[in-house]
């Protein structure tokens, strides 16, 4: 259990920016199989935003976005850090 909060402060405090962005809601559900460590960000913002990047420390493997009623499109560049940078289509 320890392990777990140390990661997640971690993880909160010094792994996660928004590149400009004002955030509504940050939350982090973190479970730890073995070595392994899974994580689920939910992130929402105050105004719809068409893109956003954000950088975790680490290596992201089997990145799966999801978005209530638009499609989300993510990439991932591992290099040290894992950039991912999301673009939301968005309707009019």
């Amino acid at each position: 259990m320890r392990k777990a909060l140390v990661f997640a402060l971690f993880f909160f405090l010094i792994s996660f920016r928004i590149s400009f962005a004002q955030i509504q809601y940050y939350g982090v559900e973190i479970s730890i199989d073995g070595k392994r460590s899974y994580s689920k960000i939910t992130i929402t913002f105050p105004e719809p935003r068409e893109e956003f990047t954000f950088a975790i420390k680490g290596r992201v493997e089997n990145l799966v976005t999801k978005t209530i009623g638009e499609g989300i499109k993510c990439q991932e560049k591992v290099s040290g850090i894992t950039l991912i940078s999301c673009k939301i289509n968005l309707t009019k």
